[in-house]
């Protein structure tokens, strides 16, 4: 496995792990398109606040156009990667590195990302629902007395998940991923 000693190796290993990412999420190979990159920069959201490793790119909510969660460095660091040939390091990383909690904190993002039937969403839109939900709860976390429909209303009305039912459960589910 490649070392993490020069600052731009270990910027590309830790884009590799994104990338690879998207492959053991989908089992589909990365072809560069709006899903792959929305499906990356939510799970990396997600992952990121269970405590794993997957880059300090900064994250916002875009209402314009209900964009909803958006990072711009991440999307500039995808784009921009061409390290393809450490994508077989990332998934290993990922599928078997047992000391770090790694593969555990995948292995339960994944069952969690699987609760999408009944909601009206694909897997990979849970995925960003989950993210979005997180995400404005997250905002409204210091303030008292915020109720869950408040949160649910930003989600609905400012971000692409529209799906009030789908939405309930994406927030559950994420907060579920963050107790454990």
């Amino acid at each position: 496995m490649a070392k993490l000693t020069d600052w731009e190796i270990k910027k590309d290993l830790i884009i590799a792990k994104n990338i690879a990412l998207y492959e053991i999420i989908t089992g589909e190979s990365v072809i560069p398109s709006e899903k792959c990159f929305s499906t990356i920069m939510y799970s990396v959201y997600l992952l990121r606040a269970m405590g794993l490793h997957m880059g300090d790119h900064g994250y916002n909510i875009v209402p314009e156009n209900n964009r909803g969660l958006f990072s711009s460095g991440l999307r500039f660091d995808l784009d921009s990667f061409v390290a393809y040939y450490l994508l077989d390091d990332a998934r290993e990383y990922l599928l078997h590195d047992s000391k770090n909690g790694t593969t555990e904190k995948i292995a339960r993002f994944l069952m969690e990302s699987r609760s999408c039937i009944g909601t009206e969403y694909s897997q990979t839109e849970y995925i960003g629902a989950m993210a979005n939900a997180y995400h404005v709860s997250r905002i409204y976390a210091n303030e008292k007395d915020v109720p869950e429909s408040d949160i649910l209303y930003v989600v609905r009305h400012h971000t692409p998940f529209s799906n009030k039912k789908g939405n309930a459960r994406a927030l559950e589910s994420a907060k579920s991923l963050m107790r454990r």
